[in-house]
């Protein structure tokens, strides 16, 4: 019995892990552009709702094939641990040979932190050298033992997700670069500021970056005449603090007034009901409004268009829990009609602090 017990608790204990784990890893590989976005937004419970919605799906994939005998699993946790052991050993191996070629005093720059010049790096070297070299031959034992009863299939199955998320990488690089904006935009018409003793309607956009797709969301607006309110909802200090830079800017380039674009703090992160709570606001300060919300939604081919965010839908539920008089506008931009710019590259480094503004334009590509 007590047996039966530990391997009960065992077992809880492992499965309770990836669901735990995978959700916040896979919003961090999505943050860096090799995961769809979707992975990155939070559900009412400040979970990962599309990891844990992946996780359950792929487990029960898994299960049904492999009829849930236990056995069958075995070779492909045993080669995804051991990969996962070699890769790791082998990136503490290239990080620990530039730490001893750095300078003392100096420093250079990893994908994530500064590297600085280690007196011990030859044992630290060496350590990691045989770790990489034994996990690697564990590995490789598994692969030709148990490569009839199931190995076969995440031999394939790794370099096809690897090839993918590279596709995928290679997407958000290219749609951040078609949306970057070079230069301050200037609009053909003026932003009517909003004056609720005048104003009986009230154009509401919520921008999260200015990119093309919010110029042409706002051109449109702006044309119309209306009165016109930008609105950011600040998740991240540096993003809103780059949006405010570019706001502050295009007001004193179009000579707009500067209340037509404001900034809301969201602490929790929770934009779904910090959207609804400023649409609540708006309609309980003027109950005699009309607001016409607009967003801005990329077109694309199959399969890239399943990597970006459906914002037309996010928003159209929190307007349910608003109000009945408000109207949802969206402007769809064709991406694949906008120009890379000239010796265009890709690159794979992550969005760390010194690149910060490559990750300021990235991120509109992610969110649209």
């Amino acid at each position: 019995m007590l047996t039966i017990i530990g391997a009960f608790a065992v077992l809880f204990m492992a499965a309770n892990t990836p669901f735990a784990d995978f959700p916040q890893l896979a919003a961090l590989a999505s943050a860096d552009g090799f995961l769809p976005r979707q992975l990155t937004y939070r559900g009412r419970r400040l979970v990962f709702t599309w990891g844990v919605l992946t996780l359950s799906i792929g487990a029960s994939v898994l299960v049904l094939i492999t009829g849930a005998i236990v056995t069958n699993l075995i070779p492909l946790y045993a080669i995804g641990v051991f990969l996962g052991f070699t890769i790791s050993q082998t990136g503490m191996l290239r990080r620990f040979w530039r730490s001893g070629h750095v300078k003392p005093g100096e420093f250079t720059y990893g994908l994530e932190t500064k590297i600085f010049y280690d007196p011990h790096w030859r044992v630290k070297l060496a350590v990691s050298g045989i770790g990489a070299v034994i996990t690697f031959v564990v590995m490789i034992v598994f692969i030709i033992t148990k490569f009839t009863s199931g190995a076969w299939f995440i031999v394939l199955l790794i370099p096809t997700l690897v090839w993918v998320f590279f596709q995928i990488h290679r997407h958000y690089k290219e749609t951040a670069a078609r949306l970057r904006l070079d230069e301050t935009p200037v609009f053909e018409h003026t932003a009517v500021p909003f004056d609720p003793a005048v104003h009986k309607e009230l154009a509401v956009y919520f921008c999260d970056t200015w990119s093309k797709l919010a110029v042409s969301v706002v051109s449109a607006i702006v044309k119309r005449g209306i009165p016109l309110k930008i609105i950011h909802i600040g998740v991240d200090a540096k993003r809103a603090a780059a949006f405010e830079k570019r706001s502050r800017e295009i007001a004193e380039l179009n000579g707009w007034d500067p209340s037509v674009m404001v900034i809301v703090d969201d602490p929790y992160r929770d934009l779904y009901h910090m959207v609804t709570a400023i649409l609540k606001e708006l309609k309980s300060e003027t109950p005699d409004v009309h607001f016409q919300i607009y967003i801005g939604a990329l077109r694309t081919r199959f399969p890239y268009n399943l990597l970006h965010m459906s914002t037309d839908k996010f928003l159209r539920d929190a307007l349910m829990e608003a109000d009945d008089d408000i109207a949802l506008t969206v402007k769809q931009v064709n991406l694949d009609a906008l120009p890379l710019p000239p010796g265009f590259k890709v690159t794979f480094e992550h969005a760390t602090n010194h690149h910060v503004d490559e990750a300021e334009h990235e991120h509109a590509a992610h969110s649209a």
